[in-house]
């Protein structure tokens, strides 16, 4: 999903397959402000071709001087690992040269802003040579989302223990400010070596005696068959109750299991069309 300044675009499709795009008399109205504030919600690989086609189109227009596209969740940023006889064709690199390329192509600086990028020293590396014509911003909401959750669940951030799914996703959230709450602990995935599968989790650190919650934080989620193993982990250590923050759900959450296990999950509209209607379990931040 594409908007401009909270307007959608209209897209349009030639007998050959071929895409266009217009745009309505109250959005071309909205542009003569000189900004345009495009928000960009990755759901298919085709809207990274029409996002290209709008920066193109906005170039057209002599009273725009600025573009900032708000990506709250970068395409491919989970596909930035190349393994021994595995081959991606998309990555997080090729995503972010196909970006940089609409920002060079235009007559005005281009912004990307994405609130989170599965692995932020990848994303780091990539954009450090990127010249002045786009920018790339990433920031993490991880403090943010769980003081909210406090909140609305009349706990004290010294009440809630973070439980991270792994070391990696301990370090997505290495420069996030956890003061007076206890020392989040990260869940150990045990695997089959001939499978790679994970088969479950161990947690070897103990559960602070004054807690009273627990959250499982990480940057997204999709089906949730790792959650649930982790889950189940935790469980057997203690009946406290236990909830997910996620910064990012996939439209996948209400395909899977997950939300089977009785687990509340807050998240935000960053990847997915639901609402909180759909499922009592499924909160939203935003």
């Amino acid at each position: 999903m594409i908007t401009i300044n909270g307007l959608e675009p209209t897209f349009a499709t030639f007998p050959d397959g071929e895409v266009n795009v217009k745009f309505q008399p109250s959005l071309e109205q909205s542009l003569q402000a000189g900004t345009a504030q495009v928000d960009f919600k990755f759901q298919s690989n085709d809207e990274i071709l029409k996002l290209g086609l709008i920066i193109n189109l906005l170039e057209t227009y002599e009273s725009v001087t600025d573009v900032h596209v708000n990506v709250p969740f970068m395409p491919y940023s989970r596909m930035d690992r190349h393994e021994a006889g595995y081959h991606n064709p998309f990555s997080l690199a090729v995503v972010l040269n196909i970006l940089k390329g609409y920002g060079e192509s235009a007559r005005f600086p281009v912004v990307y802003e994405t609130s989170d990028v599965h692995n932020k020293v990848v994303f780091a590396d990539l954009t450090a040579d990127v010249d002045d014509s786009v920018t790339f911003i990433n920031s993490i909401h991880a403090k943010e989302h769980v003081r909210a959750f406090a909140r609305d669940n009349y706990l004290h951030v010294s009440e809630i223990l973070v439980v991270f799914p792994d070391k990696g996703a301990k370090a997505r959230y290495d420069t996030v400010d956890f003061t007076n709450m206890p020392t989040p602990i990260v869940g150990a995935k045990t695997r089959d070596f001939d499978t790679h599968a994970i088969t479950g989790y161990t947690l070897e650190e103990p559960i602070p005696e004054h807690v009273k919650h627990i959250v499982i934080l990480d940057d997204v989620v999709s089906y949730g068959g790792t959650f649930i193993k982790l889950i189940k982990a935790i469980r057997e250590k203690t009946d406290l109750p236990i909830s997910i923050i996620t910064s990012h759900a996939e439209n996948a959450l209400w395909r899977g299991d997950l939300l089977a296990e009785g687990v509340p999950v807050y998240t935000t509209h960053s990847l997915n069309d639901h609402t909180a209607t759909e499922h009592g379990l499924v909160h939203f931040f935003d």
